[in-house]
């Protein structure tokens, strides 16, 4: 309005020229270069310490609770004192916008509660949801307060900044503190509500007994205050917190000692996570809580059988394919799991062990059609190479006497790859054509490495083309 009132007192005084419109100009003139002094003085950020300064620059008194007019300013000739005027006007502004951000800051976590659920069937014992939205808030406000103390306009109200920086990292590190305790509780709650581990671990289930009583109680207190601020700035929380994930770490370390000792008792044991273990562990009374773990313990064993009526006695073994072998004796499923799984990886050694014997002594005593089939495949598997092996060292060894004894060898293992092949016509159950295939397969290799020897000029059982083999031989007995 200054402005388009100047244009138009220009206009008039061209246009005319008298002392009156010259006049007029020049007092339009002078309010226009006042302007800029009468906005800051407008400044509705301006406060009672704002004013005080301007007044003590003009060397005047200031009553707060006086009006004063822009005439009244004037004749203390106010815009001798432009700069202190802007000055003080550019400070008030920079601290309203501080103070508007403060504002902003706390209106928000005002409204910032704990979104909490009951855990599991519980009636009173609460879980914190929605953490990551809390967590992100903090951090930007963080990020905000401490742009504020960089500010050149926070000395005046520098304290409540600070305040609000320590209450933002007092946020942070209690709830780094409790979702951390939440967490290792939720886990142990689970696990010593087991009988059997509680007293396999007295000790330890005594230590979780106290960290359990206090976050209950601390997870009720945080559902009644809900504000998520008033909570993690209460006198003592983060002291509590910490003492109970002190406790954890102590319980945790000792947990993990105990299942060290029983992995030492059963090194297979080291195949399983913790949890796996555990929940093994958790019932050592019921010997079918190993069932799904085994095929980790023990190269495809997927199951153990027991034998039927009273009492849990392991009677055999079952491959991931199905096929089972009984013991040669019974393996009772008592006392500790690591104690009698000890036992069954004894029993399985001896088993196998006693099979191969049997099907070794099979091999010549039986046709090949019925001797592929009475053992377990492995048996079958290694039987058939160790004799294959043993048979061609024979063939080597006899080579100095009669020249054509690997070809006469040679024949003999082509008619006994013909009556394998036959065998495939049959009807065979799966898990007898899975094993017949698998010895076609090695089968057919050994024909080829007897080809190979064919062409060396002089074999012996030094040969490369036959040492650079795989070679099966029974050591000991």
């Amino acid at each position: 309005e200054v402005e388009d009132f100047f244009k138009k007192a220009l206009q008039l005084h061209r246009d005319t020229r008298d002392a009156v419109t010259e006049y007029l100009l020049e007092m339009v003139r002078e309010e226009k270069q006042h302007l800029p002094v009468i906005m800051c003085l407008g400044n509705k950020a301006l406060k009672r310490e704002h004013w005080t300064k301007i007044f003590a620059g003009m060397q005047k008194p200031y009553a707060p609770d006086t009006s004063y007019t822009l005439d009244g300013l004037r004749m203390w000739k106010i815009f001798d004192y432009k700069s202190l005027i802007e000055e003080q006007s550019n400070i008030a502004t920079g601290q309203e916008k501080l103070q508007t951000t403060l504002d902003g800051i706390k209106v928000a976590w005002d409204e910032t509660d704990f979104r909490m659920t009951l855990y599991r069937d519980t009636k009173d014992v609460y879980i914190i949801g929605g953490v990551e939205d809390i967590l992100q808030q903090q951090e930007e406000h963080m990020v905000t307060v401490q742009g504020l103390m960089a500010s050149s306009y926070v000395s005046h109200m520098q304290q409540r900044v600070e305040e609000w920086e320590r209450r933002l990292a007092t946020v942070a590190a209690v709830m780094q503190e409790w979702i951390l305790c939440q967490k290792r509780w939720v886990y142990f709650e689970f696990l010593f509500c087991a009988d059997d581990i509680r007293r396999q671990l007295p000790e330890e289930s005594k230590n979780f007994a106290v960290v359990d009583k206090s976050f209950r109680e601390l997870s009720r207190k945080a559902n009644g205050v809900k504000n998520v601020l008033a909570m993690c700035c209460e006198q003592g929380v983060l002291d509590v917190l910490r003492e109970n994930n002190d406790g954890l770490d102590q319980v945790q370390q000792r947990l993990d000692e105990y299942l060290e000792m029983k992995r030492t008792a059963f090194p297979r044991f080291y195949f399983l996570s913790n949890d796996e273990l555990l929940q093994i562990l958790s019932d050592v009374r019921n010997p079918q809580m190993v069932q799904p773990h085994l095929s980790k313990c023990f190269d495809n064993i997927n199951r153990i059988t027991f034998r039927k009526g009273p009492g849990a006695d392991v009677d055999g073994i079952v491959s991931g394919e199905g096929e089972k072998v009984a013991f040669t004796a019974i393996v009772p499923a008592k006392g500790a799991v690591e104690s009698w799984l000890a036992q069954v990886e004894t029993m399985m050694r001896v088993t196998i062990l006693e099979q191969s014997k049997g099907c070794q002594k099979g091999f010549w005593e039986q046709s090949r059609e019925q001797w592929l089939f009475n053992y377990p495949a492995q048996c079958v598997h290694v039987i058939d190479q160790l004799i294959f092996a043993k048979d061609v060292e024979a063939a080597l060894e006899g080579c100095h006497e009669n020249a054509n004894a690997i070809k006469d060898y040679q024949q003999n293992y082509g008619e006994q790859l013909e009556v394998t092949v036959s065998l495939v016509k049959q009807a065979l159950a799966p898990l007898q054509r899975q094993c017949l295939v698998t010895v076609l397969t090695l089968n057919v290799h050994c024909r080829d490495v007897l080809e190979e020897l064919l062409k060396v000029p002089s074999p012996t059982p030094e040969a490369f083309e036959w040492q650079k083999q795989l070679r099966h031989t029974w050591e000991g007995d």
